[in-house]
């Protein structure tokens, strides 16, 4: 069965992981990043709608998870981004959001970790890595905005990153995208329906 992203919706948010209503049927494919890394336009990008996940200019100005129904039994699932708030001084709920996500979400199957190119790995998302590594959950990273780069600079950027961080987590797939130049989002839309076929 072949999955029509152009059908992506959005289904809800919330704020307070206790009052989520979305069922725990199917899988989730889950974003994490800090804030302004590129998520929400990923999300637009993937389902070809650049109206589907609406972001503001200002980071740390999406702090809710947002759900969007792929298939009856396949989410993506969009988690606030970590790092800073300019206008809620939401940090620690943040935080706190996002790992009762991870430590109780039991349909989630894999993480998408969007990390920007020019960035490379902070605190955080070692916090991440470290969390899925643990839970035996699939993580993908996605470099961010790579075609802010010259070419030679993003294949250094991505070697770096695979010396550092594979010594400590094995079998990682690492994927250069850029969502305004269409890079990439074909392995990302794969490992999606992979992912589907396999837990559906």
């Amino acid at each position: 069965m072949n999955l029509n992203y152009n059908n992506m919706t959005f289904l809800t948010s919330s704020t307070n992981f206790k009052c989520m209503h979305i069922e725990q049927y199917g899988i989730e494919i889950a974003l994490f990043g800090y804030s302004n890394c590129g998520k929400s336009t990923l999300i637009n990008c993937l389902g070809n709608n650049k109206k589907l996940s609406r972001f503001s200019r200002l980071p740390g100005r999406t702090n809710m998870i947002n759900f969007f129904k792929i298939h009856e039994k396949l989410r993506l699932v969009d988690l606030p981004g970590y790092g800073y708030s300019k206008i809620y001084n939401n940090k620690t709920k943040n935080h706190t959001l996002i790992f009762n996500y991870l430590k109780f979400r039991i349909c989630l199957k894999r993480i998408l970790l969007l990390i920007d190119i020019r960035r490379l790995l902070r605190l955080e998302d070692i916090k991440i890595l470290n969390y899925a590594k643990k839970k035996c959950i699939n993580i993908t990273i996605l470099l961010t905005k790579c075609d802010k780069l010259k070419f030679s600079n993003r294949i250094k950027q991505l070697n770096f990153l695979k010396k550092n961080i594979l010594y400590n987590f094995k079998n990682i797939n690492i994927i250069l995208i850029s969502s305004i130049k269409n890079i990439g989002i074909k392995n990302v839309l794969d490992i999606i329906n992979c992912d589907y076929h396999q837990y559906v």
